[in-house]
């Protein structure tokens, strides 16, 4: 994995855990606070913007639009990472493709 990836999952992480020692973690979602409202996206994916970076999670279906081209069914998670400093994805999907082989055998 490249080190942006690395970077910016142990951000999330440590963004996650700030404040939580010794405290009851804050009611920050759906499933804590019944007053928040959601809607289920009619994509197959949702896009989310924070602090310069874009991150797109897909579900298993497949996506050829705008937003993610190419995107082939069975593969779910984050699909793309980009920021706004570096615009195109840091993923590749052939590598992706070679290392599900891999893992396949």
């Amino acid at each position: 994995m490249r080190s942006s990836v690395w970077i910016f999952v142990v951000l999330c992480t440590l963004t996650a855990l700030d404040g939580f020692a010794g405290e009851s973690a804050p009611k920050l979602t759906t499933l804590s606070d019944a007053s928040i409202k959601y809607r289920v996206s009619e994509k197959p994916y949702m896009v989310l913007r924070r602090a310069g970076v874009e991150a797109v999670v897909v579900d298993n279906r497949a996506v050829d639009d705008d937003v993610l081209s190419d995107h082939r069914a069975g593969y779910s998670g984050i699909a793309s990472l980009k920021h706004a400093k570096r615009p195109e994805n840091l993923f590749v999907s052939s590598y992706f493709d070679c290392l599900s082989s891999i893992d396949s055998t």
